[in-house]
């Protein structure tokens, strides 16, 4: 079966959705936990839950969490002025994670209250404007911290265009509005280039090695004519093992690292023989797994497409028909 590229941009989408939603009820769980659900559930499923942390919210199957709604945050900015604009990203990020008016914050995918957030974003956004934020930046009263928080949202700039060059600039600088730290920004354009390769088809090995090749590429460009603040960030994407299964002890001194989050969502997609099977995996580790599941949906929608997502969980997860909808706004922008 052929699969066309719109319905790889609509699963990429989708993807990051359905991996937030599965992940959401057991972040921050030990992998021996989570695996013995699983055998409970007779798998990865979407179910009803209450949320892990507080113990207090309801929360139905399926339901998005910041990662996908901050995904769906930047892909509609990037539809409303038809490329990247910090400003514009900026605004939409601020206005789930604070709100811009007295309305308060807004969900992005579904009609009711947003839900959660990250304590690095809630600070780097803080600030009403993005050149207040900017100055909040260069003052030093934002955190800066090699965090997954730009990595999770950040597929959209793989849609956004065709041309690699500008893939790579959208991604580095939709992270640098929110996490600057070279690790993220690396993390960022890799992640995207690789989203980019398996959305025009390649097989993922080969999406893999092309963007090693483009990685070597950028670090030897760096080496030659930046300042080398990204360099030792592309030296650690260069070594990451994304053939062996990451163990507790990779996971949990490192839980919300955005290399190591990288290296779970490379690994599973590597490895995975469908979609719910590569979730299975990339949750089944341990720790962030709502992000890490995020991250990985993007991946494997892009390689299998639409087809290759069950329509039990198209048919549960919320926020399906917005996700649908900015893929395909983002796909005409693309080809256009």
């Amino acid at each position: 079966m052929t699969i066309t590229k719109r319905s790889r941009y609509q699963a990429t989408l989708s993807g990051v959705l359905c991996g937030d939603s599965a992940g959401a009820p057991k972040e921050m769980a030990k992998s021996v936990d989570i695996l013995a659900d699983f055998k409970l559930r007779g798998g990865l499923t979407l179910y009803d839950y209450i949320e892990p942390f507080k113990n207090k919210r309801f929360v139905r199957a399926g339901h998005p969490t910041d990662d996908s709604e901050l995904t769906a945050a930047l892909a509609t900015s990037l539809v409303a002025v038809r490329g990247f604009n910090a400003h514009s990203v900026y605004y939409y990020l601020r206005e789930f994670i604070h709100g811009n008016d007295e309305s308060g914050r807004k969900s992005f995918l579904t009609d009711g209250k947003a839900y959660g957030s990250g304590g690095t974003l809630r600070s780097a956004l803080r600030e009403p404007t993005y050149q207040d934020s900017m100055r909040a930046f260069r003052e030093g009263r934002v955190r800066i911290a090699p965090t997954n928080g730009a990595l999770m949202r950040s597929s959209g700039a793989a849609l956004v265009s065709r041309k690699i060059g500008d893939i790579i600039e959208i991604a580095r600088q939709q992270s640098c509005i929110t996490h600057i730290h070279p690790a993220s920004q690396v993390a960022c354009i890799v992640y995207s280039v690789v989203l980019a390769h398996l959305i025009d088809g390649m097989s993922r090995a080969d999406a893999w090695a092309a963007t090693r090749a483009t990685t070597e590429l950028l670090l030897r460009h760096d080496l030659e004519t930046r300042d080398k603040v990204l360099v030792d960030a592309y030296r650690e994407v260069l070594k990451l093992d994304v053939y062996s299964q990451p163990t507790d002890e990779d996971i949990w001194p490192h839980v919300g690292d955005v290399t190591l989050s990288l290296r779970i969502a490379l690994w599973g997609t590597l490895h995975a023989t469908d979609f719910i099977n590569g979730l299975t995996m990339v949750i089944g580790v341990g720790g962030d797994v709502d992000t890490y599941g995020a991250i990985a949906g993007g991946l494997l929608g892009a390689h299998y497409g639409v087809e290759g997502i069950p329509a039990h969980w198209l048919n549960t997860i919320i926020g399906r028909d917005k996700m649908m909808e900015l893929a395909d706004q983002l796909y005409d922008i693309a080809y256009s």
